[in-house]
């Protein structure tokens, strides 16, 4: 491709079948997660049926599954706002451990009015949180191989099983889906109540 026939990405082309459609509606924090969601998921699923992408693919798959997290848990924030009838002001930060503990905190509001949130899904949440921050606190870890101030952003960190990642994030992705549904379902309640 010369310069003279470069065209921008960011547009259609002739061959429509391969448009991506964007900003079409459902431009939600919920939406992104998902994408970042089964993009991370077709990583794994392709290291797995080829290890020669192991470690290729464990950077960006470790990359869009925390970046998952971090939206999954802003668009939740956002909702569980609305069920609250407050307004839905979502935090603009990266650290997934204080998204959740926000999360955890305004979600309680709703806690007695939903018996899926429960022990089991609060601590497993909690653990895969912990993980997550502990080895990428400010979404660097899998995007750089150092921070802003020049230390090995995976300090210490010599293996990443792909497939456990992945295992633990279907279940993570299982136990965030449930959470959302009860608090739409609730929002829902809300609407038809007439408040």
């Amino acid at each position: 491709m010369t310069l003279q026939e470069y065209k921008s990405v960011f547009t259609s082309a002739a061959d429509w079948q391969f448009n991506a459609c964007v900003n079409w509606g459902y431009n939600t924090y919920s939406f992104y997660a998902w994408s970042y969601y089964e993009s991370a998921n077709q990583l794994v699923k392709s290291a797995i049926k080829d290890r020669t992408k192991l470690d290729v693919f464990v950077y960006p798959a470790t990359f869009l599954f925390r970046h998952y997290i971090e939206l999954s848990l802003k668009g939740l924030i956002g909702r569980v706002l609305i069920a609250l009838e407050k307004d839905p002001e979502i935090p603009m930060h990266h650290r997934i451990n204080q998204l959740w503990l926000d999360l955890k905190k305004i979600y309680a509001e709703l806690k007695p009015r939903d018996p899926i949130f429960n022990e089991i899904v609060i601590d497993f949440i909690d653990e895969v949180i912990k993980d997550f921050s502990e080895y990428d606190p400010d979404s660097f870890a899998n995007r750089y191989p150092v921070d802003k101030k020049g230390k090995e952003t995976l300090d210490g960190v010599t293996h990443i099983n792909i497939r456990q990642l992945g295992e633990v994030m279907i279940k993570f992705n299982v136990d965030i889906d449930m959470m959302c549904e009860a608090v739409d379902r609730y929002i829902e309640f809300l609407h038809d109540i007439g408040t």
